[in-house]
C-alpha cells in the first residue's frame, strides 16, 4: 500500500515553468522509496520462510 502525501505549491510555478525541488519533494521521494523497500522486504521475506505469511511468528 503506498502513502500518498499531496502538498500544496509545488506544481508549475509561475508562467508553466517548474519549480527546483523542495523539502515537500524530497520527503515524497523517501516515503516512496521506503514503500518500496518494504514491498521488496515482504517479498524476500516470504521467500526465506517459505509462506506468503511472513513474519517473526511464523513457523
Amino acid at each position: 500500500m503506498a502513502t500518498v502525501i499531496e502538498v500544496v505549491g509545488t506544481g508549475p510555478g509561475p508562467r508553466g515553468r517548474r519549480r527546483s525541488p523542495t523539502i515537500a519533494d524530497f520527503f515524497r521521494t523517501v516515503v516512496e522509496q521506503d514503500s518500496e523497500r518494504a514491498a521488496r522486504r515482504h517479498q524476500f521475506l516470504a521467500e526465506l520462510s517459505g509462506t506468503e505469511e511472513a513474519g517473526p511468528a511464523v513457523s
